[in-house]
């Protein structure tokens, strides 16, 4: 199932290997709640975008990591995703209140993970 969404894929190992192991609750905490609002999102029609949600936090995230090319071309790789996701639900959609919304909350949340690993 992970490898059908591989930026999700890349989110749950996080959780397990820095989140869960290392007991980060600053990295745990907000992927558990990406994860949880991209899958209940569709059972109360919260205007939120899963994709755009999961790789808004994923892109700050990464956009923070100690420089190796790896981490550049997952960033690189994830912006161009949101770009497409972007051009179709804006363009072609007209979806622009889910992509923003998503969006938000995704950086929202790697903006959290970011502020309090600075902490530590």
């Amino acid at each position: 199932m992970l490898s059908a969404f591989p930026f999700f894929g890349v989110l749950v190992t996080d959780a397990i290997e820095t989140g869960w192991r290392k007991r980060s609750l600053s990295v745990l905490a907000p992927i558990v709640a990406c994860s949880v609002l991209a899958v209940l999102r569709l059972a109360f029609g919260i205007p939120v975008s899963g994709h755009t949600l999961v790789l808004g936090y994923f892109s700050v995230v990464c956009a923070w990591q100690a420089p190796r090319w790896l981490a550049h071309t997952e960033l690189v790789v994830a912006v161009l995703c949101l770009a497409a996701i972007g051009l179709m639900k804006v363009a072609v959609w007209d979806d622009w209140q889910t992509f923003v919304f998503g969006l938000g909350a995704g950086i929202f949340a790697g903006l959290i993970v970011r502020r309090f690993a600075s902490d530590h």
